[in-house]
């Protein structure tokens, strides 16, 4: 039994952003997920359901014998959710499988009725793709709690009914049998952007499709399309798009393109970066957004519970603007041991239009992001910390004239993105004796940030004589050495902008568990005035509830006018006792806040920015209580 605890302490785990469903280790996805779609035939699903197995809540049926049967073990996600957040899935996946064979040897199987709204549904997709199987509700039951934006402590609602359509006919079609049926109904993404509902939940999953028009260098993408896989689409053509979402979120239902993304510093947010979308309103209707007259479907009000409005509208398509990926990108960090001065700085350079990107990042972060194991990703933290006096950097992309021009600004305190990769993969080789002596003569000795980091290249060049690969998989798990030293022989992982561009950083910085995030936007001023009240909001908060937090990212927008602020509290989901004191704080973030803010000019909440949809930025930044409208 202890072995079946540990597995389910295991499962709560996975941050459900569907990571599994994308090929960023280049080794292929889930056969059986790709083959079904439902979640419940994705890693991500079966530890749903090895759950509810456990906990007896699930009856024998013919979707759960298909689920064991089309499992082929052949662990990709291991892999996959190892190099994510370091948990190993193979053995639950596998306990899975037996669990249900198991059922298969002594129970009969239950026939699940077809009710007549289903019968309905099913003549508009197909009787495969709408489903009210417990085995496949199971797997939408259990999201994140949706009470605030980034807040990610597990609840579970189940939904009646499960619809998976092909076509924006398809979605309109379905919305009108969901209103003669009275059903309430919600709209899935990946991960984060699932709203729970006791009703139907339509999943995109089927709608992938893209479309490149290289006359306006945009892309036309149906909503089931993946972050990860729109931008690997762009890089084909020289191009990039801007988007706000973790790399295995679905875009055109999630929140407003561009928002909390690096790239806003050049590219700036939401409706600047989508041409046109495809919609169909509550009733039905298929419309256009640059049609539409009388009504802006690209604004609705903010709802003061998230995840508790009326959909107005759902995107079946949406064009993206694609931006130019210059030849000669390259990318640096300019380091700081002081927030205030590192926000300054990105404030400036955003203002005088110097880079495609210029985001404060915490240090921990960032070595999360470089480094598979929370253990090597400490050690990094450690010496970052202690002996270089390293605690927030700027990240910087621009062309060779751009960053030509940012090194002259930031004096001595940019290093290029080679010797910070040299830096990430020679971790373990500066805790050894000599490395240590090095560390401490940078330490005892005052000097620049480039200084220290140049004593500490020249040491790590010479010992390590182009940095072998086997450095960073130190304290990977020996049965997968092998896999990521392949892996990491590219040398593009080593450079902070990789995750960073392709959002996958947006996942390895949950390492050490869920999250419940704190995020506060305002005018540049005013927000780098008032930083320290709301980062001793957040530290306060985590101290007295005993949680563990960490200052994430902040970024300029509306060429610097702007600037947001993201912090983390992290929670470990398997300890009941740290999940109580979670949703304590919780609770006492989003009660406390609205006093916070109340007297810091041009203060508002980033959380609830997040889900409005298709939104225009001047209708959400410009936004003024004391407006004459």
């Amino acid at each position: 039994m202890d072995e079946i605890k540990e597995l389910v302490n295991n499962s709560k785990r996975c941050m459900r952003t569907g990571l599994c469903k994308i090929d960023f280790l280049n080794i292929g996805t889930c056969p059986s997920g790709q083959k079904h779609h439902y979640i419940s035939y994705y890693p991500q699903g079966r530890l749903v359901i090895f759950r509810a197995l456990v906990d007896k809540k699930l009856p024998l049926t013919r979707r759960l014998i298909e689920i064991a049967d089309t499992c082929t073990l052949c662990y990709i996600c291991d892999k996959q959710c190892y190099y994510a957040i370091e948990l190993r899935v193979n053995n639950i996946i596998k306990k899975t499988k037996e669990l249900i064979n198991e059922m298969v040897s002594r129970e009969s199987i239950t026939e699940i009725e077809e009710d007549e709204f289903l019968k309905e549904i099913r003549q508009i997709v197909g009787t495969e793709w709408a489903e009210n199987d417990p085995a496949i509700l199971a797997s939408y039951a259990a999201a994140f709690n949706s009470i605030g934006g980034g807040a990610s402590l597990y609840i579970e609602r189940l939904p009646k009914y499960i619809i998976l359509p092909n076509s924006t006919q398809e979605v309109s079609d379905i919305i009108k049998v969901l209103n003669k049926f009275h059903i309430e109904y919600r709209v899935r993404g990946s991960g984060y952007s699932q709203i729970m509902t006791e009703g139907a939940l339509i999943d995109f999953v089927r709608m992938k499709d893209i479309t490149y028009d290289p006359l306006s260098s945009s892309a036309i993408v149906g909503p089931g399309v993946q972050a990860f896989s729109l931008y690997m689409y762009a890089k084909k053509y020289h191009l990039r798009p801007n988007f706000g979402q973790p790399a295995s979120c679905m875009i055109a239902n999630q929140i407003g393109s561009g928002m909390i993304t690096i790239f806003q510093t050049r590219y700036n947010m939401m409706g600047d970066n989508y041409i046109n979308a495809e919609i169909v309103d509550k009733n039905g209707e298929i419309l256009s957004v640059n049609k539409v007259k009388d009504y802006n479907y690209s604004y609705f009000k903010r709802p003061d519970v998230v995840g508790t409005t009326v959909i107005p509208f759902i995107c079946t398509r949406i064009q993206f603007k694609l931006y130019e990926r210059p030849d000669n990108d390259k990318s640096g960090l300019i380091g700081f041991s002081n927030l205030k001065d590192a926000l300054i700085m990105a404030r400036d350079i955003a203002k005088k239009n110097m880079a495609e990107v210029a985001t404060v990042f915490g240090v921990p972060p960032v070595c999360d992001t470089l480094h598979i194991t929370e253990k090597s990703a400490q050690l990094m933290r450690k010496i970052s910390r202690e002996y270089l006096d390293f605690e927030y950097a700027i990240l910087v992309i621009g062309n060779t004239y751009e960053l030509e021009a940012i090194k002259e600004l930031a004096a001595d305190d940019f290093i290029d993105e080679d010797l910070f990769g040299v830096y990430t993969v020679g971790v373990k080789k500066l805790l050894e004796p000599d490395g240590l002596k090095i560390l401490e003569k940078i330490k005892a000795q005052p000097g620049s940030f480039s200084e220290k980091f140049r004593l500490m290249g020249e040491y790590l060049i010479r010992e390590l004589n182009n940095p072998p690969c086997e450095l960073i998989t130190e304290y990977v798990d020996d049965d997968l050495k092998e896999f990521f030293r392949k892996y990491y022989e590219n040398s593009n992982v080593f450079k902070s902008r990789y995750t960073l561009e392709t959002m996958l950083s947006s996942i390895r910085t949950t390492k050490r568990g869920h999250f419940i995030g704190t995020g506060f936007r305002a005018p540049s001023q005013s927000f780098i005035d008032n930083i320290h009240v709301v980062q001793d909001f957040t530290m306060n908060l985590a101290m007295e509830f005993d949680l563990p937090f960490e200052f994430v990212f902040s970024t300029p927008y509306e060429n610097g006018k702007f600037m947001q602020v993201e912090w983390d509290i992290y929670v470990k989901p398997y300890d009941p006792k740290i999940v109580r004191r979670a949703k304590k704080a919780q609770h006492e973030i989003f009660r406390r806040r609205n006093a916070l803010i109340k007297d810091l000019p041009g203060f508002h909440f980033t959380d609830t920015d997040s889900w409005i949809g298709l939104a225009r930025k001047e209708a959400i930044i410009y936004e003024n209580k004391d407006s004459i409208f």
